[in-house]
């Protein structure tokens, strides 16, 4: 199997689990490192798109963006970067 055909199996899905900080009237998701790692792995998936894993963690499309991008959690995926990256 692929790269991208792990990240989709059910084991994968584990980190998926939704996780909500629950203050009343606003439903931000706070991500586990398990979580931001497993968001970034899925970046090298040519075909994923960044609103597809957003739905998949229940995140919004710039979240994913700002993982890949490094904008944010760049601490949590630095073991992760390729060389020259």
């Amino acid at each position: 199997p692929s790269f991208c055909d792990i990240l989709a199996t059910p084991a994968a899905a584990q980190h998926r689990c939704p996780n909500y900080n629950g203050r009343p009237g606003q439903q931000r998701k706070i991500l586990t490192k398990e979580q931001v790692v497993s968001i970034y792995m899925h970046r090298k998936c040519p075909t994923q798109r960044s609103a597809a894993v957003a739905a998949m963690f229940g995140i919004n499309p710039k979240t994913v963006r700002d993982i890949w991008n490094r904008r944010t959690w760049a601490e949590e995926t630095q073991h992760l970067w390729e060389a020259g990256e």
